[in-house]
């Protein structure tokens, strides 16, 4: 993978929405075999994590022989209801990457999170919004000719977020982008450029031509770096 795909520094395997309840057994057979290859290789790069299903399956997922080769887990839908469940499981030195769709509308919900996991600060590699799911929750879908900074409720919630969990020191990565077309690259510049702009760093795509773009607009230019020199210049 990390021969094919040299720029790609993770990748997420997804058992979650993308896996058929019907096609779970042979979705931890792929992972299985997975982790068979990454123990027979001398893996640095990417890094590997795995999206569970929900909290009752992470033990099942955990049995998987070869499941310490991985860098850490994806917990999606994490909320109130569950964050407890889903935290009672020790999973040594991997990380977590808890996903924000449910409980995301209120401020006090989002405290209620922040402060459970404040906990668990040093295991929580980075907080993830889930806005798929929030536009489904109010039966919205996004436009892969806008940036989701256009959809104003999600902004806003987004914003909630970030004044929430940045001031305590957790890293929150932008929002996925689910389109495949070839025409959206410049909503995707776009979308990118303002996830840095409102704190929020590390993007997640879903086709292997979009990382590049990603890369580019992360790249710090001549004119970032030397302003950046003389900032740190004492004179």
């Amino acid at each position: 993978m990390a021969r094919k795909y040299p720029r790609l520094r993770s990748v997420i395997f997804d058992t979650e929405d993308s896996v058929a309840a019907n096609d779970l057994m042979f979705a931890y057979d792929n992972l299985q075999q997975m982790l068979n290859r990454l123990g027979d290789s001398h893996r640095r790069v990417p890094l590997i994590f795995i999206r569970v299903r929900n909290e009752f399956e992470l033990p099942r997922l955990l049995d998987l022989k070869g499941i310490e080769l991985i860098d850490g887990l994806v917990l999606p839908k994490f909320c109130r209801s569950n964050m407890e469940r889903y935290m009672m499981i020790d999973i040594g030195d991997k990380f977590y990457m808890p996903v924000l769709e449910k409980d995301v509308f209120t401020t006090e919900a989002l405290h209620h999170i922040r402060d459970f996991l404040l906990t668990y600060r040093d295991k929580v590699l980075s907080i993830r919004i889930g806005v798929n799911d929030m536009l489904s929750s109010m039966g919205m879908r996004r436009d892969p000719t806008m940036t989701i900074y256009d959809i104003r409720v999600i902004d806003l919630a987004i914003a909630n977020i970030v004044l929430t969990f940045k001031p305590c020191g957790f890293n929150i990565t932008g929002p996925v982008w689910e389109s495949f077309s070839q025409t959206s690259k410049e909503h995707l510049q776009q979308e990118v450029a303002l996830d840095l702009a409102n704190g929020l760093f590390g993007k997640t795509v879903i086709h292997p031509w979009q990382v590049d773009i990603v890369e580019e607009v992360y790249k710090v230019d001549r004119q970032e770096h030397a302003v950046a020199l003389k900032i740190l210049d004492p004179d």
